[in-house]
């Protein structure tokens, strides 16, 4: 919100947000490039958070692992795209009112913060696949199916081949 009084912006977080006047504010193309870098970064990010989340549940091969990876190093990617926006035209082309400047908060802060955590991640996907542990009450409460099945002869049957152990009822 801006204070005509002493001429800068300043934030009142007990306000709803409000629409840009695009009379005042040109949204152009950098801007909505941005915009969409932003979104498709939290869409990618999103989903491999949610694929190690998943990871902790079920195995997955090595190659879905990876593709867990380029989802994260996408994101990474495109959030640092996002910051595109400084270059729009509100904060290099307001000469006449004096506006012409941009500056970081908590949210772009936070988008670095986020942008370093994929990017680790991703490499750590890439480079370490993680061994599938079991423990040893799990390895033994598991029984192993029968090697062969073994069929008794029974009243009303006979034995059709000797060699390959057909039955036939009678």
């Amino acid at each position: 919100m801006y204070n005509a009084v002493t001429g800068e912006w300043g934030f009142d977080f007990t306000l709803p947000c409000q629409e840009y006047n695009t009379d005042i504010v040109n949204i152009d193309g950098v801007w909505g490039f941005a915009r969409f870098a932003s979104f498709l970064s939290l869409v990618f990010g999103g989903g491999g958070a949610l694929f190690i989340w998943f990871s902790m549940c079920f195995t997955f091969r090595k190659n879905t692992w990876r593709w867990a990876g380029y989802e994260l190093l996408s994101a990474t990617i495109l959030l640092v795209l996002s910051y595109t926006w400084f270059a729009t035209e509100m904060c290099h082309g307001n000469w006449e009112s004096g506006q012409d400047k941009c500056s970081m908060h908590y949210g772009a802060r936070a988008d670095i913060l986020a942008c370093i955590l994929w990017a680790i991640s991703s490499v750590f996907i890439f480079f370490k696949y993680p061994t599938e542990k079991r423990s040893p009450q799990a390895s033994n409460s598991i029984q192993n199916p029968p090697t062969e099945l073994e069929m008794s002869v029974q009243s009303g049957e006979r034995r059709v081949g000797e060699a390959t152990d057909e039955h036939e009822i009678i």
